[in-house]
């Protein structure tokens, strides 16, 4: 390990990626119902058991012919719905009424659509050609056998669907990520209270878990620690080993007095890979690992959380659940200046996304501190501002993750 990336140096964000990763271990998988599947990964290859359509059916409410029949009318021997087999096949002089979707009779090669017709009791008469036949081939979406979804997609509605189609009612998904999550800091009071004098509202624990909510994993425990090493450890100690892939302090994370974070988690026998980042905000981020499970103490501030999120912990999940799902940097030209530059670490900074000609606007956003929340509303980017370097003046290119 170089001098880099020892304990208690900060590392750079690229490096920290690779050495989480390098500690992951892929979560089990399971066979569970579609209304239990959203957002899961799947982990088998799900394949047609029928074409697509099943048979020639009609894209139209109409009436089924011969092509090549021009006789002056048609006798309508029958009236063809949806999951009705036909019983009379067509030929010169004959047709029949046919709705959309319904199967295509023996013999018929067009659906006329009834706007195209003249009606008189049990006969018809063409008024206009259309160009199209107007039916739908048998296996013209798919074919039986045709794979649909390959495994390491994950699963939303669309997904979901096909699985339905073909009869997958219980698919082969990774199993969620468990995560236990305490907040930390006698100064924090429940949502609902009034802060007193050096008290400040928990925000941190409603963020957190829409924050994973959002990345399909699933939130085991969510508490409260005390300023007490020991009765933080007693506290923690309850929850079984076996219940959790990840578990996470939001605060504590420093090195001061009342800064437990670190202590508890050796207690609890995690070894650490790193202690502290070259990011802003960000910088004192605890990782450690004991056997398959992952900690991380993140700084106490909000929008620090909301960085370490979406810079590593997203893509994190992703790789527990079996995929790997990159970053999306983009780029785009700054609206607006940003005095950021010669600042020793590097930046992610909240931003507003535009798409006008052609490329993305960022506007970034205003926030006084990583305590600040309501700098990231309308947050849809993270612009990267590197060490060192100069000021973004307006009209300049920069690079961002979008969110």
């Amino acid at each position: 390990m170089n001098d880099k990336k020892k304990l208690n140096l900060s590392i750079e964000s690229t490096d920290a990626m690779e050495m989480i990763f390098s500690k992951v271990t892929v979560v089990g998988e399971e066979r569970v119902s579609l209304g239990m599947a959203r957002g899961a990964v799947l982990r088998e290859e799900i394949y047609a058991d029928q074409a697509m359509p099943p048979f020639d059916r009609s894209a139209m409410d109409g009436y089924a012919i011969q092509v090549e029949d021009s006789s002056e009318s048609l006798v309508v021997l029958e009236e063809i719905a949806m999951g009705k087999e036909p019983i009379h096949s067509v030929s010169t002089g004959k047709c029949a009424r046919i709705f959309t979707g319904g199967m295509i009779p023996k013999g018929a090669n067009q659906v006329i659509p009834q706007e195209m017709v003249e009606r008189k009791e049990d006969r018809i008469r063409v008024l206009e050609r259309p160009n199209s036949s107007f039916i739908r081939l048998q296996g013209e979406d798919y074919r039986q056998g045709e794979r649909l979804i390959k495994s390491g997609e994950r699963l939303g509605p669309v997904e979901l669907s096909i699985l339905a189609s073909v009869g997958a009612v219980y698919p082969l998904v990774s199993m969620p990520v468990r995560v236990v999550h305490f907040t930390s800091g006698n100064e924090i009071v429940s949502p609902e209270k009034r802060p007193g004098l050096g008290e400040i509202r928990n925000t941190n624990s409603i963020l957190f878990e829409s924050l994973l909510s959002a990345s399909g994993a699933r939130l085991i425990h969510q508490g409260h620690l005390p300023e007490s090493l020991e009765r933080s450890v007693d506290q923690l100690k309850q929850i079984e080993d076996s219940e959790f892939d990840l578990i996470f302090i939001s605060g504590g994370a420093s090195v001061g007095d009342h800064d437990y974070s670190k202590r508890i988690f050796q207690a609890l026998g995690f070894e650490f890979i790193f202690e502290s980042l070259n990011l802003r905000p960000g910088k004192p981020l605890v990782f450690g690992v004991k056997g398959k499970q992952l900690c991380f103490a993140i700084p106490g501030n909000p929008v620090a959380h909301f960085v370490i999120y979406h810079r590593f912990l997203k893509s994190m999940i992703s790789k527990m659940e079996g995929v790997h799902e990159e970053l999306r940097w983009r780029e785009g030209v700054l609206t607006e200046s940003i005095l950021g530059g010669g600042n020793t670490r590097s930046t992610l900074w909240p931003i507003r996304l535009e798409w006008r000609d052609q490329r993305y606007q960022i506007t970034p956003l205003k926030w006084n501190s990583s305590g600040d929340l309501r700098g990231l509303l309308g947050c849809r980017g993270l612009l990267e501002i590197l060490p060192g370097g100069q000021d973004l003046k307006k009209g300049d290119s920069g690079r961002f993750i979008l969110i």
